[in-house]
């Protein structure tokens, strides 16, 4: 019943404003088939699902500033990335901790979502296993305290446990690398990073096999 009257009161939105599906067909024609496998150094593999310029930078954006209506869509794309042998080893699910100042901002934190969303899909368990040292977000940042990568801590000990990673986009990497230096550091075997957008000015790599449950797909 509360569902019902909430998409009475907030039908669902896409990230480019149109009312109904989310995201909407004209959107979704833009960013689908787009997926890649993305290099960061320290992770086994990474992946993103769409690049996050023109549509996919809006969904995206929109999704991360409170689009509830784009949650089921960011979480199957992004577990639409990992492959079959990847989820039979059962990794748990972690995320990025947002800063303080970020979840202030949002009144959520995106990352936590996107894991408990993917973990349901793919029936593995979602654990917080990294918080953040301070409040401060990088947003607004120099270049060389982006590459750095977010101050990162471990929460518990990790030892040979595999791990997902899950992030809303993936600029230069540092995010991601951090996360693998500290999750590693505390013991964590494989780790895997999977993020709902990349942001690079490559070529777009040749057409990749669509899975099933969105119509994306992984390079």
């Amino acid at each position: 019943m509360i569902r019902t009257l909430g998409s009475l009161l907030l039908p669902p939105r896409c990230g480019c404003g149109a009312l109904g599906q989310a995201p909407c067909a004209d959107c979704w024609h833009a960013i689908g088939g787009k997926s890649r496998q993305v290099q960061v150094e320290g992770l086994t593999r990474t992946w993103a699902a769409v690049p996050y310029h023109g549509a996919g930078n809006r969904l995206v954006s929109s999704y991360k500033t409170g689009n509830r209506s784009l949650v089921r869509w960011a979480s199957t794309v992004v577990a639409d990335l990992i492959p079959a042998e990847v989820v039979a080893q059962q990794p748990v699910v972690t995320w990025i901790p947002a800063s303080v100042a970020g979840r202030r901002l949002r009144g959520r934190d995106q990352g936590r979502d996107l894991a408990v969303g993917v973990g349901r899909l793919l029936d593995l368990p979602v654990v917080r296993s990294l918080g953040r040292v301070g409040s401060r977000s990088q947003t607004g940042s120099g270049r060389a305290e982006r590459l750095r990568g977010p101050p990162l801590r471990a929460t518990r000990r990790l030892d040979g446990i595999p791990l997902l990673v899950v992030d809303d986009v993936i600029t230069t990497g540092s995010s991601m690398r951090r996360t693998g230096e500290v999750l590693r550091q505390s013991g964590a075997a494989d780790v895997w990073g999977a993020a709902l957008a990349w942001a690079d000015h490559h070529r777009d790599p040749p057409e990749p096999e669509h899975h099933p449950m969105s119509g994306y797909s992984i390079g």
